[in-house]
C-alpha cells in the first residue's frame, strides 16, 4: 500500500474517533407536572424556555414542568433549539362536581356540599362537622379537618413514589 494512502485513512480515522458527536439525552416524559433529568457535554449551556440552567459537571442538569403548562418547551443547548411537546395531563384529584369514577375528591367548604349527592368520585374527603346523611353514591372519608388529611395523603403519596415528586396521582384502590 502507498504511504500516502495509509497516511490519509490514519488521519480519517483519527479524526472519526477525535471528533466527539454529543446529543443530550432526556429522562422523563415531557407530560405537565413531570421532572426531565438531562444528560449533555460537562461545560455546556443549557437553557430552558430562555432561562439558564445548572449543569453539573458530569453533564446532568434537571428542570421541572408546570402542572398547566400548555405550549411547547424549548431547550437550547449551545445555542441549538430543541423543541419538545408537552403533552397533557389528567389529574385525579378534581373539583367535586366534575369528579369521576377513580378520582378523589374533598369538601372542606360547605357551598359544595350541594354537588356531594350528585358526585361521581370513587371517594370525597370531609370535615366531620358537615351533614353527611343519606349520601350513598360514593365513599366518604370523614376527618377533622379536610384541607389537612389531604395534605397528608398527599404527602404519603409523594414519599412513596421517588418516581414523580413534583406531582401527585391518587388512583380510588380498585
Amino acid at each position: 500500500m502507498d504511504c500516502k494512502v495509509i497516511y490519509r485513512l490514519l488521519l480519517l480515522v483519527a479524526l472519526f474517533f477525535s471528533t466527539q458527536s454529543f446529543a443530550v439525552e432526556f429522562q422523563g416524559k415531557f407530560i405537565q407536572g413531570h421532572y426531565i433529568i438531562g444528560k449533555t457535554e460537562p461545560g455546556t449551556s443549557i437553557l430552558v424556555d430562555k432561562k439558564k440552567v445548572k449543569v453539573s459537571k458530569d453533564g446532568y442538569f434537571a428542570f421541572g414542568i408546570e402542572k398547566d403548562r400548555k405550549f411547547d418547551i424549548i431547550i437550547t443547548e449551545n445555542n441549538k433549539d430543541i423543541i419538545k411537546k408537552i403533552q397533557k395531563r389528567k389529574y385525579n384529584i378534581q373539583k367535586i362536581e366534575v369528579a369521576q369514577k377513580g378520582d378523589i375528591s374533598f369538601i372542606a367548604n360547605s357551598k359544595y356540599l350541594k354537588h356531594l349527592s350528585l358526585t361521581k368520585a370513587s371517594a370525597v374527603i370531609i370535615d366531620n362537622n358537615y351533614n353527611y346523611d343519606g349520601i350513598d353514591n360514593t365513599t366518604l372519608i370523614v376527618v377533622n379537618d379536610a384541607y389537612l388529611s389531604l395534605a397528608k395523603l398527599i404527602q404519603k403519596f409523594l414519599l412513596r413514589s421517588r418516581a414523580c415528586p413534583l406531582y401527585f396521582i391518587l388512583k380510588v384502590c380498585k
